[in-house]
């Protein structure tokens, strides 16, 4: 689980730095693949759900990567059970080629 640091560059822009929040063993489910409506349009999107030991301050402005993939978290980390113990979360995998 990786957080953003954010930077100005030369031109003013923000820039994010990633670095590791925290780390987990996790479940992985494949939830679909959405493909682009038109040709030329955005590249597939993979949705995934993780399950994972629970992270204080998970947050959906962090990422998830495993290996050399990258996920967008997407909505709001939830709580299994609201014990503290389990986090569930679904996003998509950035870059994904299809």
């Amino acid at each position: 689980i990786e957080a953003a640091t954010i930077a100005r560059n030369s031109f003013d822009d923000a820039v994010p730095t990633w670095s590791t929040a925290a780390s987990r063993w996790s479940k992985i489910e494949q939830l679909g693949t959405s493909e682009p409506e038109i040709a030329g349009g955005p590249s597939p999107r993979r949705s995934v759900r993780f399950t994972f030991q629970y992270v204080a301050g998970l947050t959906s402005a962090m990422r998830i990567k495993k290996g050399s993939r990258e996920f967008e978290i997407v909505g709001a980390p939830v709580d299994l059970n609201e014990e503290g113990r389990w986090h569930v979360v679904e996003a998509v995998e950035l870059e994904f080629g299809g």
